[in-house]
């Protein structure tokens, strides 16, 4: 399969809650809604997918004295900044362009001092509306008839990525310490039901 990522762009809303809500130092009454529209090619076809998230101000960074509309921006630029990097990327799955995309965002959030929690938010958007193009052009079921597998995901990477930080800490001992749990698509693409992977 034949992947590459060829428009991006954003459109946001403001949104009121029903009521207010607290969540740590900030309580929440009114709050912008981003979407992001990718538009991917697959084997020479185009779909697009979308994703939408809230941009709520001291969610990623706790700082009272910050304005809110500052760290909304950051939050917009966050995401804005995986757009650019993601633009022509290519690759035979979506998990081989999210592996080129969070090193691009992962390198480019550590040079402008950003915490990866917030850098990677960005990716997170790309990666779910590039998941929702793949999807609604090749459906699992679909795929699955042709031998394709759409949504793979090497959990070898996968457990690099993670650089045992999570799996080998010392809170997680037993007999699944430094592996990853996979089901469905992702265990799959091991050879496996579901199960654990080392």
């Amino acid at each position: 399969m034949a992947i590459q990522i060829c428009h991006f762009e954003t459109e946001i809303i403001q949104l009121r809650t029903r009521m207010p809500f607290r969540y740590g130092i900030a309580t929440m009454t009114a709050v912008p809604h981003l979407f992001l529209r990718l538009e991917v090619e697959i084997d020479g076809r185009t779909e697009t997918g979308v994703s939408a998230d809230l941009l709520p101000p001291k969610w990623f960074t706790k700082d009272p004295n910050r304005p809110l509309d500052a760290e909304v921006k950051e939050m917009e630029g966050v995401i804005e900044h995986a757009g650019r990097a993601a633009l022509g990327l290519k690759g035979k799955s979506a998990f081989a362009i999210w592996e080129q995309l969070y090193a691009a965002q992962s390198d480019w959030g550590q040079k402008s001092g950003l915490p990866p929690l917030l850098s990677h938010f960005g990716t997170s958007l790309v990666e779910r509306a590039l998941l929702a193009a793949e999807i609604a052009l090749v459906p699992v079921e679909e795929a699955r008839q042709h031998d394709q597998r759409p949504l793979v995901l090497d959990p070898h990477v996968a457990l690099q990525v993670l650089g045992g930080r999570v799996l080998d800490s010392p809170e997680s001992q037993g007999p699944n310490r430094g592996r990853l749990f996979a089901s469905g698509t992702a265990a799959e693409s091991s050879g496996q039901a579901h199960g654990w992977v080392e």
